[in-house]
């Protein structure tokens, strides 16, 4: 066991390649040699170690490699939140603990892995990380929830939607739309209003994945953005909207693709074949409707929608 642990440090590659392949059939009686491995001063030992420990998924491996979230190397870094994503739940109190007592980037991988893991046991954790103080932690808590859903994500999700960090509400917008919460039909909407054009985007992509009819309209005035990022993303999420739940109302945004269709000139623009491909796919997806053309995209009036819970006399 020892000259295989050391042989993943030759000088030749092949003779490495052949000790990682023999610990790996080992199994089990070598996992505690490759903890040991882990401080080793080599960063291809080190590498090799946990890549390996990562194959043989032993929940003996979770705290060692928790470690590894605050080695120097990011790529080891990486290596060690993909190797805990292996172990999945039986990691999940070792990583938790990363989160709670680490410091600096060692939180932010640490919050990645409990994404990786896949574990329902994660979810608690990360929607209490949504309200930590570093925005960095409270970003990949959102992205990580995204991954994993479940009721209380949602909750959690529509709660941060107003973090004061852009990034953060960012995220928040991809993790809704990913999960494809109808909850979140309101808060994308009102997203598609935020001061920071990357949200405004995120929102624009979620409401697609959402494709409700009551989208259509708040993306048809999204296609006017001042930023044509924006812009660009409603084009692709009423593309979306037309592929899965088509409606006559998506004909209201012809004219905006068209006007935007026409300023990308130059041929190959990624921007302008999106465009292309809306215009085609909400013609296919309303021509039965045998609707006219609005003259101009339809601004959404809030102050006529009903308010929900209300009593309304007919």
């Amino acid at each position: 066991m020892a000259v295989l642990c050391a042989a993943l440090g030759h000088l030749a590659r092949t003779v490495r390649n052949h000790a990682q392949t023999a610990l790996l059939r080992i199994g089990a009686p070598a996992v505690l040699p490759l903890c040991a491995l882990l401080q080793s001063p080599d960063p291809e030992i080190r590498g090799r170690a946990v890549y390996v420990l990562g194959e043989l998924a032993d929940p003996r491996a979770a705290a060692p490699l928790c470690a590894c979230l605050a080695d120097d190397d990011w790529q080891l870094r990486r290596a060690a939140v993909e190797a805990l994503g292996r172990l999945g739940g039986p990691a999940v109190e070792s990583i938790a603990r990363v989160l709670r007592e680490g410091r600096g980037q060692a939180r932010w991988w640490a919050v990645d892995g409990l994404g990786e893991t896949g574990s329902p046991a994660a979810v608690p954790i990360l929607c209490e990380a949504l309200t930590d103080g570093e925005a960095v932690v409270r970003r990949q808590a959102a992205q990580a929830i995204g991954k994993l859903g479940g009721p209380q994500a949602v909750e959690a999700l529509l709660r941060a939607a107003r973090d004061p960090s852009p990034p953060v509400r960012e995220m928040v917008a991809e993790a809704l739309g990913r999960l494809e919460a109808k909850a979140a039909l309101p808060v994308l909407i009102e997203a598609l209003s935020d001061g920071a054009c990357q949200v405004r985007g995120a929102a624009a992509t979620a409401l697609g994945r959402l494709a409700a009819a009551a989208a259509v309209a708040p993306l048809c005035h999204a296609l006017d953005d001042e930023d044509s990022f924006v812009s660009w993303r409603a084009a692709g999420a009423l593309t979306e909207v037309a592929g899965r739940a088509p409606t006559p109302l998506l004909r209201a945004a012809l004219p905006s693709l068209r006007r935007l269709q026409s300023f990308l000139s130059f041929e190959g623009s990624r921007q302008r074949e999106t465009y292309a491909r809306a215009i085609v796919c909400i013609e296919a997806a309303t021509v039965s409707a045998n609707l006219p053309v609005p003259a101009a995209t339809p601004v959404p009036d809030v102050h006529v929608l009903p308010v929900p819970g209300s009593n309304t006399e007919k």
